[in-house]
């Protein structure tokens, strides 16, 4: 957010997975960090959302 905010635009790209969202047997570990990912992004989006960067 610092590089963003100095540059006063920007741009974030996140990679998951549809397992961020959907759980597979056997599958715990990877879904776990596809999950994190998509928390992490969605909290960031919440907590930017209505500022001028």
């Amino acid at each position: 957010m610092k590089h963003f905010r100095s540059a006063g635009a920007g741009h974030l790209v996140n990679t998951s997975s549809v397992l961020g969202t959907k759980i597979r047997k056997f599958a715990g570990g990877y879904a776990g960090t596809k999950y994190a990912v998509e928390v992490l992004s969605e909290a960031l989006r919440l907590e930017v959302a209505g500022t001028a960067i």
